[in-house]
């Protein structure tokens, strides 16, 4: 599972493992969509294309979620997420294949790699990025003009594009190893449905706390990625919210209005196309659902507070019109969008004393101190190696705060 790992070193630039890449290169893998697909040969997919309001049963998958030499010509990111893909759709086919199976330590840890690269890669995950980017700039010339700016921008290098939005996520993927990791297999006479963003980021919690951000590192997250027709994979904070009974990994659900509670979830989250493999999974109403999809389309711009330092490491929270034209020290924290849905599966409820911890920073209302400090530390450390780099379990389990770490310290175990 280690040669996965060479897409985290995507921050410091590529491997020397790649040939020539294909013209070709998708954002959401191919063996991803083959797993919806409606063909014995897995060459075809239900396509429903929402600006054009209208549902092709039998696209290609070839042609689906793709751009040419998305990842550049010389193929080296290519190859690596192309191992990543390979390994995650061993395990998916198993999780499709055996209801009894469970991804092992080291398989969870390549399925969190996968889930956070693959929302990384995809137009959503680009469209962030470059939000961030733009926003960067604006914000940092609004507080010290432009010169100051741009050298500012220099330092940080804050980037546009697939590559840096991939980077990004690969990077952080380690902040996401808290979260209890379930499958919910669909209820009888119902199927899943994916999309061109199918990786789902919610975070209920956070929008009820006014002015909470929404970090992969704070309270309240929930991650939806369906893996099949037949499974979704649902990650979510066990401090906040309760579902699965402890030892309980593979569920299946009793209700059909659940499926299409998730399938809801994730048509939302969907900039172009949703996918599936049997179209009378879309609703009774499909022209109804594509009007809607196509009038509310997700939020992919980044949101920004600003925090002035009063004194050394103690920062206030300000705006950015009330700082115009001074001059301190200041810090710009940074949230990225996640859906306002509010996920509602028969037992998914929020506890009713939720446990949490405001780190009374700009960090906000995060799930474990020690955690934070270990997922903190592996991405300033990756950012900084080349080659070969650790795995977070490993990385977390030489760190001194570990001893800390709350009770899911097992899963890594």
């Amino acid at each position: 599972m280690g040669a996965a790992w060479c897409v985290v070193g995507l921050a410091n630039g590529p491997y020397n493992c790649a040939v020539a890449g294909y013209k070709r290169q998708h954002y959401v893998p191919r063996s991803y969509l083959r797993r919806f697909s409606t063909d014995s040969e897995q060459k075809q997919i239900c396509v429903g294309y929402i600006a054009e309001q209208r549902v092709i049963e039998g696209a290609s998958i070839r042609d689906q979620c793709y751009r040419d030499y998305y990842y550049g010509e010389d193929g080296t990111i290519e190859e690596a997420l192309s191992k990543l893909e390979g390994g995650v759709a061993k395990i998916f086919a198993k999780l499709e294949g055996d209801p009894l199976y469970w991804p092992s330590a080291s398989e969870r840890e390549f399925l969190i790699l996968f889930i956070s690269t693959l929302r990384g890669r995809t137009e959503a995950g680009e469209l962030r990025t470059a939000s961030f980017r733009q926003q960067t700039e604006a914000k940092l010339i609004e507080l010290y003009g432009a010169e100051t700016a741009a050298r500012a921008l220099k330092d940080i290098n804050p980037g546009i594009g697939v590559v840096q939005s991939l980077r990004a996520h690969s990077v952080v993927a380690s902040g996401l190893y808290d979260l209890r990791l379930i499958c919910v297999s669909a209820a009888q006479d119902s199927e899943f449905l994916t999309c061109d963003a199918p990786v789902i980021h919610l975070n209920m919690f956070g929008f009820m706390r006014r002015g909470a951000p929404f970090g992969v590192l704070n309270s309240g997250l929930v991650i939806i990625l369906p893996a099949s027709p037949s499974e979704c994979l649902i990650a979510y904070d066990a401090n906040v919210y309760t579902y699965a009974p402890r030892g309980i990994n593979r569920i299946r659900l009793d209700r059909r209005s659940d499926v299409f509670e998730i399938n809801r979830v994730v048509s939302n989250a969907a900039i172009n196309s949703i996918y599936l493999r049997n179209r009378t999974q879309f609703c009774p109403d499909v022209r109804g659902l594509m009007l809607h999809l196509k009038n509310n389309r997700p939020e992919t711009s980044v949101k920004f507070e600003l925090f002035k330092e009063e004194s050394p490491n103690k920062f206030q929270r300000t705006t950015f019109e009330d700082e115009k034209g001074k001059r301190g020290s200041y810090l710009l924290q940074h949230s990225q969008p996640v859906q306002k849905d509010q996920l509602q599966l028969s037992g998914f409820r929020r506890r009713l004393k939720p446990v949490s911890f405001d780190t009374r920073t700009a960090a906000g209302v995060i799930r474990d101190p020690a955690w934070f400090r270990i997922s903190q530390d592996y991405a300033e450390s990756i950012s900084k190696k080349r080659g070969n780099v650790p795995t977070p379990s490993k990385f977390a389990k030489a760190h001194p705060a570990y001893q800390s770490v709350g009770a899911w310290k097992e899963w890594l175990s």
